[in-house]
């Protein structure tokens, strides 16, 4: 009887952990391309931002054709450099394809409340 309800449990544990996988999956995609595509849309768009430590990040951002990397922490921003043009829409434009290549099942359906 004891057993039983462990594994139940074990059971009814794993399909809520891979409903909330699925969930995180699928949210983290559609953002990922919701982030890709309005990069043409925008005068300003955040590119990619990557954690350094607790306190502080560095981003890499476009302002209508130029892009910058910028340091960041709590209380100041600061410029590091202007970056070249060339190589990061290249990146890009890979990363739109790859996100085209893997698009979720079903994504007809979500494209309806992308906006």
């Amino acid at each position: 009887m004891e057993i039983e309800l462990l594994l139940r449990s074990l059971y009814a544990a794993s399909v809520v952990g891979a409903l909330l996988f699925f969930l995180w999956w699928g949210a983290r995609a559609l953002g990922r391309k919701r982030l890709l595509l309005g990069v043409d849309q925008r005068l300003v768009t955040v590119i990619e931002t990557t954690y350094l430590s607790q306190h502080s990040t560095m981003h890499v951002i476009r302002i209508g054709t130029r892009y910058f990397a910028i340091g960041g922490s709590a209380t100041v921003l600061t410029l590091i450099t202007e970056l070249e043009r060339e190589p990061l829409d290249i990146w890009i434009e890979s990363q739109r394809r790859q996100v085209d290549l893997t698009q979720i099942p079903g994504g007809a359906f979500f494209k309806r409340f992308q906006r």
